[in-house]
């Protein structure tokens, strides 16, 4: 039903009503979506609804409302810095939720640009966020790019994981680039990876025709799907987004190259083993 949803609005029909109740009556239940069965997977399938909704959102009234309801979820998913300059475990980090809720933010947010401006310690404590988080997102794209170097002896789930994850990442990372200026900007325009991944995946090949010579086809590097994790199919086919384990994990080291990559949301000590989304 979303989809169809989302092809009326592609006509300019605008989804701020739709926006508005999931900022409203959604969100506030959060925890206890997550408390239902596939209760995470249901939670990224309802962000990633916001976030393509954001897009063909109009005028809202009382902008600074609804703006506050998604900020309030990306400090729930983008910890802060550790007081301790000399910890070594990185927290949990979930890109794929993060994607969605930092788009829905940027698209918004430039309705009611003062918000993180008219608060100074918002603002601080935000770019402090961000920064942070920024360097899970190149920690893990230096274990990638380690990982391209070694193509031989990768598992089929690596090498795909591989070539997936770099829209995600770069998403994010042009995302947070805007929000670090001073003040914040609101011009970059990203596509969410995964409907990156869907064009991709309705993109049909070209049979050669008789001896005619071809060009060869080629993406672009920063032109892969959104990466996500396998679990039990919905009635969309979603997926949660993990990157590569094992060689991954042995490559990525937090920031400064002395940490490791996982760890549970906000906690000082060893993850709880969910992994990275």
């Amino acid at each position: 039903m979303h989809k169809i949803c989302l092809a009326i609005f592609l006509i300019k029909i605008e989804s701020t009503k739709i926006v508005t109740y999931i900022c409203d009556q959604v969100l506030p239940q959060w925890d206890k979506i997550a408390q239902v069965n596939q209760g995470e997977l249901l939670q990224l399938v309802i962000l990633r609804q916001l976030a393509e909704l954001s897009t063909y959102c109009g005028k809202l009234d009382n902008a600074t409302h609804y703006i506050s309801q998604i900020y309030d979820k990306l400090r729930q998913y983008m910890p802060p810095p550790p007081e301790n300059p000399d910890l070594i475990t990185m927290p949990f980090l979930d890109f794929s939720v993060v994607e969605c809720l930092l788009y829905a933010f940027h698209r918004l947010a430039r309705q009611c640009p003062e918000f993180l401006t008219q608060d100074q310690a918002l603002l601080k404590d935000f770019r402090a966020r961000l920064m942070y988080f920024s360097r899970g997102v190149q920690g893990c794209s230096k274990a990638l790019a380690n990982l391209e170097k070694k193509k031989e002896g990768l598992s089929p789930e690596e090498t795909q994981k591989q070539k997936i994850s770099p829209k995600l990442l770069n998403n994010i990372n042009m995302l947070i680039k805007d929000l670090f200026y001073q003040p914040p900007m609101y011009k970059c325009n990203v596509t969410l990876s995964f409907k990156a991944e869907e064009t991709i995946a309705k993109t049909p090949e070209k049979a050669p025709v008789g001896n005619k010579r071809h060009v060869p086809i080629t993406f672009e590097s920063n032109g892969a799907s959104s990466a996500n994790k396998n679990t039990k199919k919905s009635s969309d086919g979603m997926k949660l987004y993990t990157p590569p384990s094992g060689k991954f994990s042995n490559n990525f080291q937090s920031y400064g190259g002395r940490g490791r990559p996982r760890g549970s949301r906000g906690s000082r000590g060893r993850g709880s083993g969910r992994g990275w989304r």
